[in-house]
């Protein structure tokens, strides 16, 4: 079968635009493909389904197929890490689910020294009566002076949490912070 190398012809995303080129023993036509950029191309490569594109098909087919629900790996975007917790895909990164059902449920960004803690110890259970929050930024000294004062770093962290508000009493506004925040520390 003769292949017609006229202007205007398609051969997959190429568009011949009619000017030639010999290098060699080889025949270059110039193409145009679907994209829009514009190059000499090996007419036998073309022909022969070597050059589909300029490169841009194999970028939209790598992306389908690579990521998300194109890959032939996909199951669903859970993954179990090596620690035994779930992982989500959530804006293109896996995120921990736990910590993720948390955040959603009570409308806040955690912090990197807050933890989830799963009450009934399986892993795998994310529901949100099953998960609750615990702070890991205890300070490592034990005089009076600094927990004093930690609790009222605590208590300053935490008042806005929907959870945990409730249990901040009224009084405590009305304490002048200045007074325990300006205990001098040995």
């Amino acid at each position: 079968m003769k292949h017609l190398r006229t202007k205007d012809t398609k051969y997959n995303y190429w568009t011949l635009l009619g000017n030639e080129e010999k290098r060699g023993d080889e025949v270059y036509v110039e193409c145009k493909c679907d994209c829009g950029t514009t190059k000499f191309v090996n007419f036998k490569s073309i022909i022969k389904n070597l050059s589909k594109s300029c490169g841009c098909y194999r970028n939209t087919l790598y992306k389908k197929t690579k990521f998300g629900s194109g890959n032939t790996n996909w199951k669903g975007g859970k993954v179990i890490d090596s620690h035994g917790y779930i992982e989500i895909r959530h804006n293109n990164k896996y995120v921990k689910e736990h910590r993720y059902v948390y955040e959603q449920h009570y409308g806040i960004t955690l912090t990197p020294n807050q933890n989830i803690h799963h009450i009934n110890g399986d892993r795998l259970d994310n529901r949100i009566e099953n998960l609750e929050l615990w702070d890991t930024s205890q300070p490592k000294g034990q005089r009076v002076e600094d927990k004093i004062n930690f609790y009222f770093s605590l208590v300053e962290e935490y008042k806005n949490h929907p959870k945990y508000k409730y249990l901040i009493p009224q009084t405590y506004y009305n304490i002048p912070q200045k007074l325990f925040y300006d205990i001098p520390v040995r």
